[in-house]
């Protein structure tokens, strides 16, 4: 189930005229039930098209307002089946082999990371209710912890797949949600990037990677996940076995509630307003 975009989901473009923009357009209209893009803006080009879709020199022409940020440096989202929004997955052929409808919501700083850990789950039997690509820069739109609720609110959703980095304080904001919020979802997460806590000075290609003090350390972010109940994995091919076990853990927890709050509401049903039951 879609926790940000659907089939009905009108959005816009922005660079739309560029190399790269034209043809994420149009893997976007291709893929599913095929998206809504209602406009494009690049400066100095209004009054043209792309695809279909017309172009505005400013965001205001286009419309009055944009609901969410997600990105930048980002290659959107994926309702598997049922809408792409930006690049992520490649075009819509590729896209649907990589993406398969099921309970696994997923979050990356990463794009290409986004579609490899989909993958990983989905050749497990594993499909995804959102995957979320939200972008390796720095200062972003959207964050792991401004998704929560939105997956927390979703039904379909019954576990939480991240993929994360040393730099910046996203995993810190994540794991202080998940305590004080009580999540229902178990959340699996592999950091990347180990290496770096023996290198000082060294970061990836993202923006978002550089260490500024301790606590941005992989070391110090995986102790403060796993601190909220958040399991780390090693490898990202663990992931899959380790996200069964908890959704199946989470689900005969359910049952067993569900079993003594039946057991309760008989009791306190019987007759004469005392509690039923067998003596010897």
């Amino acid at each position: 189930m879609s926790i940000l975009v659907d089939e009905t989901t009108t959005f816009i473009v922005q660079g739309i005229t560029g190399r790269e923009a034209v043809n994420l357009t149009r893997e976007c209209l291709d893929y599913g039930k095929g998206a809504k893009i209602v406009g494009g803006v690049t400066p100095g080009r209004l009054g043209r098209d792309v695809h279909g879709v017309p172009v505005f020199d400013t965001v205001a022409q286009a419309g009055e307002r944009e609901a969410r940020i997600i990105g930048p440096n980002c290659l959107g989202i994926i309702v598997p089946d049922v809408i792409k929004m930006g690049g992520i997955g490649g075009p819509a052929r590729d896209a649907a082999k990589s993406y398969t409808p099921g309970p696994v919501g997923v979050i990356s700083r990463s794009g290409g990371m986004t579609t490899e850990m989909s993958s990983t789950l989905s050749a497990a039997g594993l499909g995804q209710s959102t995957a979320v690509s939200i972008g390796g820069d720095a200062i972003i739109g959207t964050s792991y912890a401004e998704l929560m609720p939105l997956f927390e609110a979703d039904p379909e959703t019954e576990a939480i797949v991240i993929y994360t980095e040393p730099g910046g304080r996203m995993e810190a904001e994540l794991a202080r949600w998940v305590t004080e919020n009580d999540s229902r979802l178990p959340i699996v997460a592999f950091m990347a990037g180990r290496f770096m806590d023996e290198m000082p000075g060294m970061s990836f290609g993202h923006a978002g990677t550089i260490v500024e003090g301790k606590e941005d350390t992989a070391s110090e972010k995986i102790a403060r996940l796993a601190e909220a109940g958040i399991v780390v994995a090693d490898e990202i091919s663990e992931i899959p076995g380790i996200v069964s076990d908890k959704i199946a853990t989470r689900a005969a927890r359910t049952a067993r509630t569900a079993r003594t709050a039946r057991t309760s509401s008989s009791l306190a049903s019987s007759p004469g307003g005392e509690l039923g039951g067998m003596s010897s």
